[in-house]
């Protein structure tokens, strides 16, 4: 039995209907860009300007050139693509083992002549995977309507990709963590509110972390904070420290599951 086909054809639909709806978000905001590089959105950025810096640095603003494309889906990005896009992450992790307790299907699994380790492993690659081709989709569709509605002769294609990995990355660690949550319950919707839980936690974490330097520290515990898109846009980079937290963090996501379901009781 080939774990992996078997959980990507089941998670299909809750890919598709999630990723057609990203792709129209972003042709939505994409679209609304031309009348925020004119002389009105002129207006728009010199009111934001006027308002008090704590605000703006809670939420990325005090870096960013809003009459350029990719500033602005800097500003945006961080709320569509990276927020709501982790409550995807976190359903698609948060759903993988639970749910075969959850769905009374532990016991068709646990028949096969399978290892617990090539189930977990298959599961893991699904995830990995469905949230790969979510961003991969997006950041193609990026490209192609920012192209469509760059009112600028130039276009920073490093900034481009390091603006879409950013998500990935993001995801990707919400939905590992998902997975090892998932891992340690039996019921679906408890599951699922523990993974949104430490989503918002952790974003809720990374303001915090800009407004205050005696809160500074809450930035080695967030994934929001290491790919923060206005300090990618400020600094045109992402921290190498950041990129190995981010690293281990993958790693032990990934150990403890597979401690964890190997040692689990698993009813059926």
């Amino acid at each position: 039995m080939n774990i992996f086909k078997w959980e990507f054809k089941r998670s299909r639909k809750l890919l598709l209907a999630w990723t057609l709806a990203f792709v129209l978000l972003q042709f939505m905001y994409s679209s609304f860009f031309p009348s925020m590089a004119s002389e009105e959105g002129g207006l728009l950025l010199a009111k934001l300007n006027m308002l008090p810096k704590i605000f703006l640095k809670m939420f990325g603003l005090e870096n960013l050139d809003l009459t350029n494309i990719l500033h602005y889906y800097a500003m945006q990005g961080q709320f569509i693509v990276i927020l709501i896009g982790s409550v995807f992450a976190a359903k698609m992790g948060s759903s993988m083992i639970v749910k075969e307790e959850n769905d009374k299907t532990a016991e068709f699994l646990m028949a096969k002549p399978i290892s617990r380790k090539k189930i977990i492993t298959g599961k893991l690659f699904a995830t990995l995977v469905n949230i790969l081709i979510f961003d991969g989709i997006i950041t193609m569709a990026n490209f192609i309507f920012f192209n469509i509605y760059n009112t600028s002769d130039a276009f920073d294609f490093k900034l481009f990709w390091l603006l879409s990995l950013s998500p990935f990355f993001i995801h990707l660690s919400v939905g590992f963590l998902s997975f090892l949550v998932s891992t340690s319950k039996r019921r679906l919707g408890k599951a699922d509110m523990i993974s949104l839980g430490l989503v918002f936690s952790l974003y809720t974490a990374s303001v915090f972390a800009k407004l205050t330097e005696k809160l500074d520290f809450l930035r080695f515990f967030t994934p929001y904070s290491y790919f923060d898109p206005s300090n990618i846009v400020k600094t045109k980079s992402i921290s190498m420290i950041y990129i190995i937290l981010f690293l281990m963090e993958l790693i032990g996501f990934i150990v403890a599951s597979y401690i964890y379901f190997e040692k689990k009781d698993i009813y059926i």
